[in-house]
C-alpha cells in the first residue's frame, strides 16, 4: 500500500469513494478545494486506489480531516494500514503532531484510532448535525516523535 497526492483528475473518484461511505462528511466542493490545497492523499493498493486521507498540516503539527476507505475494502485492515503509511509520511515530513476529531458513538473509528495511539482530549458539543440530529465531536491527538 502506498500513499500518492492527488491530483484533479482524481476528483470523480474520490467522490464515489466519499459516497459510498456512510462517515464521510465532505462535500465535493470540499474534495476539489483539499485537491487544489495539496490536501488530499490516494490510498493505493496494487495499482489501484482504494481510498483518501484528507490532511492539513501546518507546521510540525496536522489534521487528519477523513480518512475514507471504499466499500469493497472495508474492514480489512486497510484503514489502519493507511494511517501507519500516513503516519511515517509526517514523521518523514517532522511532523510532531497529529489531531483529529470524530463522530461521538463511531465506534469503529474510535477503536481504530486508539489502537493507533490516539487519546481523546476534549469535547465539542453538538458539532455534528447530521439528518437533523447533533452529535458530538471528540478530539484526539497522537504524538509522532
Amino acid at each position: 500500500m502506498t500513499l500518492q497526492p492527488a491530483t484533479e483528475r482524481d476528483t470523480a473518484l474520490i467522490v464515489a469513494i466519499a459516497q459510498s461511505s456512510d462517515d464521510s462528511l465532505l462535500p465535493d466542493s470540499a474534495i476539489a478545494h483539499c485537491i487544489n490545497q495539496q490536501q488530499l492523499m490516494l490510498v493505493v493498493e496494487g495499482g489501484q486506489p482504494i481510498g483518501f486521507i484528507a490532511e492539513k498540516i501546518i507546521l510540525d503539527e496536522a489534521e487528519l480531516l477523513q480518512v475514507v476507505i471504499g466499500a469493497d475494502y472495508r474492514k480489512s485492515g486497510r484503514a489502519t494500514e493507511a494511517l501507519y503509511s500516513w503516519h511515517q509520511y509526517l514523521a518523514q515530513r517532522e511532523v510532531k503532531q497529529v489531531f483529529l476529531e470524530v463522530r461521538e458513538g463511531n465506534e469503529a473509528a474510535l477503536r481504530l484510532y486508539e489502537k493507533l495511539g490516539y487519546t481523546k482530549i476534549g469535547v465539542r458539543k453538538n458539532y455534528y448535525v447530521i439528518a437533523g440530529v447533533k452529535y458530538n465531536a471528540l478530539l484526539m491527538q497522537k504524538t509522532l516523535c
